[in-house]
């Protein structure tokens, strides 16, 4: 029954449907993207977030979004929002997230980064990140 519309003669069955205990969603594997475009998106309460469009080698209809890099700091990984914060200069802070990410694609900013092969990782959850060390 997955992504079918229900008819109102299959709504009794329907009600009955139980919950998959299977994982039915492939999850993306890392590799290398490239970076096509990007996109602010709002996230009520938390601010506005940079979402990075790229072209994943497994997806071929469309551009896949990734919204979170991992990096080091203080010798160990940690996994960030790309979160759109500009500093009192109106630059990027050179240890958020961003900034991060530009230093190590070698790149000002996300203009220049459209069209960089960036290699990915898995976070925490299983999505995708950008990996920036």
């Amino acid at each position: 029954m997955e992504n079918e519309n229900i008819k109102a003669s299959s709504m009794p069955k329907f009600f009955e449907t139980e919950v998959n205990e299977k994982e039915t969603m492939e999850k993306l594997q890392p590799c290398v993207v490239q970076i096509m475009d990007f996109r602010i998106e709002d996230v009520p309460q938390y601010g506005e977030k940079v979402i990075v469009l790229c072209q994943h080698p497994d997806v071929k209809d469309k551009l896949i979004e990734i919204s979170k890099v991992k990096y080091l700091q203080e010798n160990a990984l940690k996994t960030s929002g790309l979160w759109a914060k500009i500093d009192k200069d109106g630059k990027f802070p050179k240890n958020s997230a961003i900034g991060r990410m530009l230093a190590h694609i070698k790149t000002k900013n996300l203009t220049q980064s459209r069209g960089v092969n960036v290699p990915t990782e898995l976070d925490e959850n299983g999505y995708l990140a950008i990996k920036a060390y």
